[in-house]
């Protein structure tokens, strides 16, 4: 039998199954494990007699969401447990918990073979389109676009191992999100791995953060999980104090360890956002020893009025595009761009353009029905 563990994204670890190989799935046998337990057992002369026979299972795989369906005593003892019943030829795990994979490798009578799957890496070539396509995307942030770019540079070299990690700062929807968004796509064409700090109450993210359960969600797991190296941390400042020593070695490092799992993120590009407006307030939210361990602190700048005249162009013709011929012209009859233009100074996000531009069109054509 041969036993393959991979650590990496889904859509990775789907390409190492064999093709021509009648599949089952981890979740699958252990309902049937539970149903065979539950089933009448023969005895004779104070014997137990079990008649039935080892079912063969030519490849058995295991997603990583597939733990959450078992016990911890079963993934813990899982492959003396299903070779009791089953009799396997190939085993395909995908990011075990650190116990399931300690037991797999020690069974020295199986052949067992551990992939890590390695992120593309950040290059010149994509540095350059970066720089070359982000004002299209992203308006009025040229300045912080290159302190990005010089920040995340020491990537190209082979011999950095350590992840980037940046904060980004500055007024709520001038960009920061958005421009984790679009290095994601253009590094490693994937989106973005996202945590929203905000939606955690403490005890909520203290169980997240270190894993408390073996078969539980935890931030390590789904770090194991992503398909992209940009990690996204949103309102960073919002994690409790009390837990910001748990991001030293990941800052420093590349390596975040809980009670199960084990996650790799070396040569990452952490992204942490704030909407504090200065050095002062982050470093006096985070303390100086969490504080000191960002490689750069970024600010994203408020929206100039030439910033703004640009984006409700820019957003006026991209939400025209999903009204259908009759609306178009009802919208443009009503010079709505004329009319957005006019308020250009009022706003101070980019929320708040995209949302008064379609309450505008909105309106104009629910007057015209």
């Amino acid at each position: 039998m041969k036993i393959n563990i991979f650590f990496g994204p889904k859509e990775e670890f789907i390409k190492l199954l064999p093709k021509d190989e009648e599949i089952r799935r981890l979740h699958d046998l252990i309902y049937e494990i539970d149903k065979k337990q539950r089933t009448h057992v023969h005895i004779q002369n104070g014997e137990k007699f079990d008649h039935s026979k080892k079912e063969y299972v030519e490849c058995l795989v295991s997603y990583s969401e597939d733990y959450s369906t078992a016990s911890s005593n079963f993934l813990e003892n899982a492959i003396d447990i299903l070779l009791k019943v089953y009799k396997i030829d190939n085993i395909y795990f995908h990011n075990p918990p650190q116990p399931v994979k300690m037991l797999l490798e020690s069974k020295t009578e199986f052949n067992v073979d551990t992939i890590t799957y390695q992120y593309p890496s950040v290059s010149l070539r994509k540095i350059k389109l970066v720089k070359e396509s982000f004002s299209k995307h992203i308006v009025g942030q040229q300045k912080a676009l290159e302190n990005i770019l010089s920040t995340v540079f020491p990537l190209t070299k082979k011999k950095y191992t350590k992840p980037i990690v940046m904060m980004f700062y500055g007024s709520a929807g001038v960009g920061k999100t958005e421009t984790a968004k679009f290095l994601s796509e253009n590094f490693f064409k994937q989106k973005v791995f996202r945590q929203q700090f905000s939606m955690f109450q403490t005890d909520d993210f203290a169980n997240y953060l270190f894993g408390e359960k073996i078969n539980g969600s935890s931030l390590a797991r789904d770090l194991l999980n992503r398909s992209s190296n940009v990690i996204l941390f949103d309102e960073f400042d919002k994690a409790p104090s009390v837990f910001h020593s748990a991001f030293y070695q990941m800052f420093d490092e590349g390596v975040l360890v809980d009670k199960h799992y084990v996650a790799d993120i070396s040569k990452a590009i952490i992204i942490c956002t704030t909407n504090y407006r200065t050095r002062e307030e982050i470093k006096k939210s985070l303390g100086e020893a969490l504080y000191s361990r960002f490689d750069h602190f970024i600010e994203f700048q408020p929206l100039t009025n030439d910033v703004q005249l640009n984006l409700i162009e820019k957003i006026y013709f991209e939400k025209i595009q999903m009204f259908s011929r009759k609306e178009k012209e009802i919208i443009e009859s009503f010079d709505v761009l004329t009319k957005m233009l006019n308020y250009v100074g009022r706003f101070k996000n980019v929320r708040e353009i995209e949302h008064e531009t379609q309450k505008l069109m909105c309106s104009v054509i629910v007057k015209n029905l």
